[in-house]
């Protein structure tokens, strides 16, 4: 049974990235702030819950000097850890996690030829994550339209 919620809270005011990490804890009844990470990477999109941690693509930078990688967050000794994400030769797609069977996945997004597919297989080896499988496309959208 969840007995814990996880709010993220973001704000970007004047240029100034700001973010806190909340959890209520339903036995309880209470919420409390979670110490965060301060090394300046912002946690994307929703967590992922996988082997028994919360997990969040994050990012350093912005536009053309950002970096992706993956924090995680274990509930049971309240720890940040980075997660080893595979070397996939692209730093300038998107990174999407999310859970393929009971894997820690991720969606890597080249945003003009295909998107690639990862599941890491062992849980904490950087050397299990395998490419699963690969979507090619056009980058043109009158290619969808015309046929």
């Amino acid at each position: 049974m969840i007995s814990k919620v996880v709010q993220i809270f973001t704000s970007n005011r004047h240029l100034h990235n700001f973010q806190e990490v909340n959890a209520y804890n339903l036995k309880n009844n209470s919420w409390r702030i979670i110490d965060c990470p301060r090394d300046g990477a912002q946690l994307i999109s929703l967590g992922k819950f996988v082997n028994g941690k919360l997990h969040w693509a994050t990012i350093v930078g912005l536009a053309m000097k950002r970096c992706w990688s993956i924090t995680s967050f274990n509930w049971t000794d309240e720890k940040w850890r980075k997660v080893m994400r595979p070397y996939y030769g692209e730093e300038d797609g998107v990174l999407v996690l999310g859970a393929l069977e009971s894997h820690l996945s991720m969606i890597c997004n080249n945003p003009t030829t295909h998107i690639d597919v990862w599941a890491m297989k062992e849980y904490g080896d950087k050397e299990s994550w395998m490419k699963t499988f690969t979507i090619n496309y056009t980058a043109d959208p009158a290619d969808y339209y015309l046929s």
